[in-house]
C-alpha cells in the first residue's frame, strides 16, 4: 500500500476516522494501483457531478486494483449505471419518487409510526433500533414497492439477518429476497391486478420499456436495500445525537419543529453511506493527482460533510441550529442523488415527532455505549438502548426537575404562560405564579420551553 491517511479496507481508519479523513482531506491519495481517495468537499461535490469523465457502474465495488472490463448484470440497476440508461430508468422510477407524492405518504408513515411506538412498553428499557430503526423503513419501502403484506414479516426477518451478518456477503439471503420479488411478479402479472405501486409498474411498464422477472427483481432489490438500510442508519444516528446530550432531546420536545433541523444535521455529521465509488473513463486529474481508465474512485460523503472548508472549525459537532447544513452530501448530489430521501427525511422527522410526545423525558439507558455495524460503507448502529421514561429517582441529581423564577428580573412578559399554561399564569396584577413548581414528567418540555423563551432570563430549572 502506498503513503495514505485513509485506507478504505483498514479497520483502524475507519476507528479513527476523524483524524484519518483530515488528513486525507489536504490532497487526493491513492492507497492501491488504481484507486484514488477523494475527501475534500469540493472534489467530491465536483466528481458526483461529472458523470463524463467518471462512471457509476461499479458503484458500491469495495476492491483493491482498477475496475473489470467486463459488464456485471447489476450495472442495470439505477445504483449501478450511467446515461442514457440511467436517465431513462431513473426517469421511469421517479413517478413514485416525485418529492409531492412521497409528501402525500406522510399520513401513512404516520399511521407505522404509531403502531410500532404504541408497542413499545411505557417504562422500562427499549433498543429504539429494533423497534423502529428497522422496522418503519421497511414497512414503507415495501408500501412503496407493493409488497404484499403477508409478505411483510419474512421480508423483515431476511432484511434483519442480512445486517446481522455485515460486513460478510450473504447471497442465500439476497437470493431468497430475490425469490419473493420474483414470486409476487409473476403473481401480479397472471392475476391482472392494478395497483398503483412499481410493481406494477414493471409488469405494466409501457414507454417502450419491457423487464424481465429476474431484471425486475434486480430493480426491486436495490430500492429494498437503499430504502431499508440507509434510512434504518438515519433514524439510529440521530436518536442518537438528540440523547447524547439531554438537552438537545429537551429542545425538541419543547419545539418539535427542530425535529426537520435535526434530521439534516444527523445527515451532515453522520452520514448514513460513509462513501460511495465512481470509476475513470478517462484518464483525468483529481485535485492535480492524475488517474487512469478503470481506476477506482473512492468518494468520502461523511469527509466531505466534515470538511472545515465547508463548515467551519464546529464541523465535527451536532449543532441544531446550523446554517445551511441542507448543503450536505450525504445523500449525493447530480443525477445520481437519492430518489427515497424524501421519504426517509419523513420518516426519521415523524419517529422524533412521535417519541417527544409519548416519552419526553427519554434517556439513554445508563452505561450504553453506541456500536456500529463493522461494514465501513455503512454508519448503523448495532442498537439503541434507552430508558423510555425513567423514574425521579433514577435521574441524575443535576438533572432539572423544578421551576424557578427571578422575581427581580421577570417583567411579566407573559410568554412562558403560552408554553407552560400547566405550570405559570400571570396573575391581575403580571406578577407570574408557579403553579407547579415540581415539574411533572410529562410537562417536562413545557418547562423547557417556558424558560428559552423568557426574554430577560427570569426563569430556570433545576
Amino acid at each position: 500500500m502506498a503513503d495514505s491517511p485513509f485506507d478504505p479496507f483498514s479497520q483502524s481508519h475507519h476507528a479513527a476516522a476523524e483524524q484519518a479523513l483530515a488528513d486525507a482531506r489536504a490532497r487526493v491519495t491513492c492507497p492501491y494501483p488504481g484507486m484514488a481517495v477523494v475527501a475534500d468537499n469540493a472534489t467530491v461535490r465536483e466528481v458526483l457531478g461529472d458523470v463524463d469523465r467518471f462512471s457509476n457502474e461499479y458503484n458500491f465495488d469495495l476492491e483493491r486494483g482498477p475496475a473489470p472490463a467486463e459488464r456485471d448484470p447489476m450495472n442495470t440497476v439505477i445504483a449501478r449505471s450511467d446515461p442514457p440508461f440511467h436517465t431513462e430508468i431513473r426517469r421511469f422510477l421517479r413517478r413514485w419518487f416525485e418529492p409531492a407524492r412521497l409528501r402525500k405518504l406522510e399520513p401513512r408513515v404516520r399511521e407505522l409510526v404509531k403502531e410500532a411506538v404504541a408497542e413499545i412498553p411505557d417504562h422500562g428499557r427499549a433498543d429504539l433500533v429494533h423497534h423502529l430503526g428497522r422496522v418503519i423503513p421497511g414497512r414503507t419501502v415495501y408500501t412503496i414497492i407493493g409488497v404484499p403484506t403477508e409478505d411483510w414479516d419474512r421480508m423483515q426477518a431476511l432484511s434483519d439477518e442480512l445486517n446481522a451478518n455485515l460486513p460478510a456477503a450473504s447471497p442465500g439471503l439476497i437470493g431468497q429476497i430475490m425469490d419473493i420479488f420474483v414470486r409476487v411478479l409473476k403473481q401480479r402479472r397472471e392475476s391482472g391486478e392494478r395497483r398503483d405501486d412499481v410493481i406494477d409498474g414493471l409488469v405494466h411498464p409501457g414507454e417502450g420499456l419491457s423487464f424481465d422477472d429476474v431484471v425486475a427483481a434486480r430493480h426491486l432489490l436495490q430500492l429494498f436495500v437503499a430504502g431499508a438500510d440507509t434510512t434504518t442508519s438515519l433514524i439510529g444516528n440521530v436518536l442518537y445525537r438528540l440523547l447524547e446530550e439531554p438537552s438537545r432531546w429537551d429542545r425538541v420536545v419543547a419545539d418539535p419543529s427542530l425535529a426537520a433541523a435535526a434530521v439534516e444535521e444527523s445527515l451532515r455529521r453522520d452520514s448514513p453511506l460513509q462513501y460511495t465509488l465512481r470509476t475513470t473513463v478517462t484518464g483525468t486529474q483529481l485535485a492535480g493527482c492524475p488517474v487512469t481508465p478503470k481506476d477506482r474512485v473512492v468518494l468520502s460523503l461523511q469527509s466531505a460533510n466534515w470538511d472545515e472548508h465547508a463548515w467551519g472549525d464546529s464541523a465535527l459537532e451536532f449543532d441544531l441550529d446550523r446554517v445551511g447544513v441542507a448543503a450536505h452530501l450525504a445523500f449525493g448530489s447530480g443525477i445520481h442523488t437519492c430518489l427515497g430521501a424524501p421519504i426517509a427525511r419523513i420518516e426519521a422527522r415523524v419517529i422524533i415527532e412521535a417519541l417527544a410526545e409519548r416519552f419526553p423525558r427519554m434517556r439513554l439507558s445508563d452505561g450504553f455505549t453506541i456500536e456500529y455495524v463493522p461494514a465501513p460503507q455503512m454508519r448503523l448502529p448495532r442498537s439503541l438502548l434507552v430508558d423510555v421514561n425513567p423514574s425521579m429517582a433514577d435521574e441524575p441529581t443535576s438533572r432539572p426537575t423544578q421551576l424557578e423564577v427571578d422575581r427581580d428580573r421577570c417583567e411579566g412578559h407573559g410568554l412562558c404562560e403560552n408554553a407552560a399554561p400547566d405550570l405559570v399564569h400571570l396573575d391581575d396584577d403580571g406578577m407570574l405564579v408557579i403553579d407547579q413548581s415540581d415539574v411533572p414528567a410529562h410537562l417536562s418540555g413545557a418547562a423547557a420551553q417556558a424558560v428559552q423563551v423568557c426574554p430577560v432570563a427570569a426563569l430556570r430549572l433545576r
